[in-house]
């Protein structure tokens, strides 16, 4: 899967609850200018119907192109 934003305003925050179905192993493309708590982007859960919660923060920008504070809030729920 490849997510992308549009339509953003700094101050804006989004919540994206990604659930493995019942094969797993599914992963993400991320959109660009994103900045990972820790320096990089988190592995997944790749566990067959377990799922990850990830947050992101419109930290800076304007027109297309805003940078992202990304954060991981829950993992192999």
């Amino acid at each position: 899967r490849i997510m992308a934003l549009s339509n953003s305003a700094v101050g804006d925050k989004l919540l994206i609850r990604l659930q493995q179905d019942g094969t797993g192993s599914r992963t993400v493309t991320w959109f660009n200018h994103i900045k990972w708590a820790g320096g990089s982007a988190p592995t997944l859960t790749t566990t067959r119907r377990k799922t990850d919660l990830v947050g992101f923060i419109a930290a800076s920008g304007t027109g297309g192109a805003y940078w992202y504070d990304g954060l991981v809030i829950g993992q192999n729920i």
